[in-house]
C-alpha cells in the first residue's frame, strides 16, 4: 500500500476536495460538522481508498465477484468474511496508522472503530444498524478492528439490506472513521422533526445516563422531550425523568440540533454526548423515512462491540 498518506487523513477543520465516496457518509459529515465548528472529536478517516486497496492486494474482489454470480447465499457470504478478517495490511499502512495517531495524542488513548461506507447515511438508504462499530480499541488491536469494519460488509443483515436497496455489494466502498472513545456522563439522539408522527413543527431529544450504546441497543429507557420547533418550549415528556440533564443543557443540544438542520438544509438524526458538561456531536444523518425512534431499537448506531 505504497499510498497509505494518501489514503488516512485527520478530521480537520480545514479537510476539503473529498466526497461521501471518499470518506463515507459518517466521516464526510463529521468533517463538515468540524469546518463550521460543531464540537468534534478530534480523529482519523481512513479513506475508502485504503479498503478498495485492501480488498486488491488480498485477492477479494475476486472472491467477491465468485460470490456474487452465487445470488448472496449466506453460505458464500461467510466464507467471504472469513477470507476478509484474513487479510493483512502492509507494514507502511501500521507506520502510518502509528503516526496519525501520535499527531493526536491518541496513542495511549481507548478508541472507537467505526464505519463510514460511501453508502451509508443517505437519505434513501441509511444503512443504520448495518456495519459494526468496535469499542474500546487500543492500539495494537487497531488494524484487527479495520478489518473487522470491513468484514461487517458481508454480514448477512447487510447484505439482505443491499438486497432489498438493489444495490450490489461490489459498489459498497468502506472508509472508517477512528477517534477516541469517551466515557459520556449523558449520551442521545435529537431528531429535527418528529419521525414517528411525521410532525415538521416537533423536534424530538432523546438520552440516557452513561453510553449511547445503553440507548441503541435497548439496555436502559431514555428520557424522550418533545419540543415545539418554534420557541423550543416543551411540548411533552416520557420515560425515565430522573436521568439529570439540565433544561438549559436540552436547550443547547436543541440550538445545536437546529443549527446542523440548517447547515444540511433538511431535518436531521443526530448523536451526540456529554461529557464534563461539554457537548459533543458524534454523528449526523437526514431522518430515513421509517418512522421509528431509537426506543424501538432499530434506528440509531451501527451495531456495537468490545475490543
Amino acid at each position: 500500500m505504497g499510498n497509505a498518506n494518501k489514503d488516512m487523513g485527520l478530521i480537520s477543520k480545514s479537510i476539503s476536495g473529498y466526497s461521501t465516496e471518499e470518506l463515507g457518509g459518517k466521516g464526510y459529515s463529521l468533517a463538515i460538522l468540524m469546518k463550521h465548528g460543531f464540537q468534534v472529536l478530534d480523529g482519523i478517516i481512513l479513506r475508502a481508498g485504503a479498503f478498495e486497496r485492501f480488498m486488491r492486494d488480498n485477492g477479494l474482489y475476486d472472491t467477491l465477484a465468485k460470490t456474487e454470480s452465487g445470488n448472496y447465499k449466506k453460505k458464500d457470504m461467510v466464507r467471504l468474511s472469513n477470507a476478509v478478517h484474513g487479510g493483512t495490511f502492509p507494514s507502511g499502512f501500521r507506520t502510518q496508522l502509528m503516526k496519525e495517531l501520535e499527531l493526536l495524542r491518541l496513542s495511549d488513548k481507548k478508541l472507537i472503530v467505526r464505519s463510514s461506507a460511501n453508502i451509508e447515511d443517505a437519505k434513501n438508504s441509511s444503512y443504520a444498524g448495518q456495519f459494526n462499530t468496535i469499542l474500546g480499541v487500543c492500539k495494537s488491536d487497531l488494524e484487527k478492528a479495520i478489518i473487522n469494519v470491513y468484514a461487517s460488509i458481508f454480514n448477512n443483515r447487510a447484505v439482505t439490506y443491499s438486497k432489498i436497496k438493489g444495490m450490489p455489494v461490489r459498489q459498497i466502498k468502506m472508509a472508517v472513521v477512528i477517534q477516541e472513545f469517551i466515557d459520556t456522563d449523558f449520551a442521545g439522539v435529537t431528531f429535527t422533526s418528529n419521525p414517528v408522527m411525521g410532525n415538521k413543527d416537533e423536534m424530538i431529544v432523546e438520552y440516557v445516563r452513561g453510553q449511547g450504546e445503553n440507548l441503541v441497543s435497548g439496555k436502559k429507557s431514555p428520557t424522550g422531550i418533545v419540543l415545539d420547533k418554534k420557541n423550543l418550549r416543551v411540548k411533552s415528556t416520557y420515560g425515565d425523568n430522573a436521568a439529570g440533564i439540565s433544561g438549559s443543557k436540552i436547550l443547547e443540544v436543541a440550538r445545536a440540533a437546529q443549527a446542523i438542520a440548517r447547515l444540511f438544509s433538511m431535518d436531521m438524526d443526530i448523536e451526540w454526548g456529554i461529557k464534563d458538561d461539554k457537548l459533543l456531536i458524534f454523528q449526523a444523518r437526514a431522518i430515513t423515512n421509517n418512522g421509528q425512534l431509537h426506543t424501538k431499537n432499530n434506528l440509531g448506531t451501527d451495531p456495537v462491540q468490545g475490543p
